[in-house]
Order: structure tokens, then C-alpha cells, then sequence
């Protein structure tokens, strides 16, 4: 499938994820973890928030952001398992990925997650980075 996007990622605070969002990429890749702050979640510093950022963020340019760094809604395997019921029903076509970090148990969440029926799992390494990355 030749969407306009090759991979869209739904990470915690669901920023920019809508129907239109989801409908036009081969890939949707749960992000559940960053190597980078692992636990921390996300920031976007405020010189980054640029007026279409924060158009699309419904902000402020100019305002740092902040995603938390737990999904509110995934508490569970089942919880994932509901996620992904639901993005393949927004997506029908794209395979349903989900990230994680690399840490102490990593391979017993992995089997949970495939037990969530993700077709794809990625781990990611400790020395991922983000714009905002302290490292």
C-alpha cells in the first residue's frame, strides 16, 4: 500500500492523531517507550513550537509541551489489545507496530504485546534520542 505516510506513531499524548492521521499510513507504530528518557515522557522545547505545531497541538507558539509519559488509557496487555483493535479498525490495511524500550523484562512485555496481536514489535535502544534529549 502506497500511503502518504510510510509509518505515523501514536504516542502518549496523541498529538496530531486523528482519523485522517491514521487512515493515511502504511505503518501505525504504538509508542509505548523512548530509549532516550525511558519513564520521562516527551517535551518540545518552546523555540521548536512553531505556529503550525502549535496549530496542530492546540497551543501556543512559542509554549514548551509536554506529553506524559504513560498512555492514560493502557494500564494492561488487554488495555493494548484494545488499542490495536482499534487501529486496525481506523486502518484496516496497515500493520499495527508497537515500541518499546530495552530494559530488565523487556522479553516478557514483548510476549505480552504479541499476545495483543501486534504485528510487529520494535525495541528500542537506550541511546535513542529526541530534540529534547538531555543526553
Amino acid at each position: 500500500m502506497k500511503n502518504a505516510f510510510a509509518e505515523v506513531q501514536v504516542a502518549s499524548a496523541r498529538f496530531g492523531v486523528n482519523s485522517s492521521y491514521l487512515a493515511h499510513a502504511d505503518m501505525l507504530q504504538i509508542k509505548m517507550a523512548q530509549g532516550a528518557k525511558p519513564g520521562e515522557g516527551g517535551e518540545l522545547p518552546g523555540y521548536k513550537v512553531t505556529a503550525e505545531i502549535a496549530r496542530m497541538r492546540h497551543s501556543v507558539p512559542g509554549v514548551g509541551l509536554i506529553s506524559p509519559p504513560p498512555h492514560h488509557d493502557i494500564y494492561s496487555i488487554e488495555d493494548l489489545a484494545q488499542l490495536i483493535y482499534d487501529l486496525k479498525a481506523a486502518n484496516p490495511i496497515a500493520v499495527v507496530s508497537v515500541k518499546l524500550v530495552s530494559e530488565v523484562g523487556v522479553g516478557v512485555i514483548a510476549a505480552g504485546v504479541a499476545k495483543a496481536h501486534a504485528a510487529h514489535i520494535t525495541v528500542s535502544g537506550h541511546d535513542g534520542g529526541t530534540g529534547a534529549s538531555s543526553w
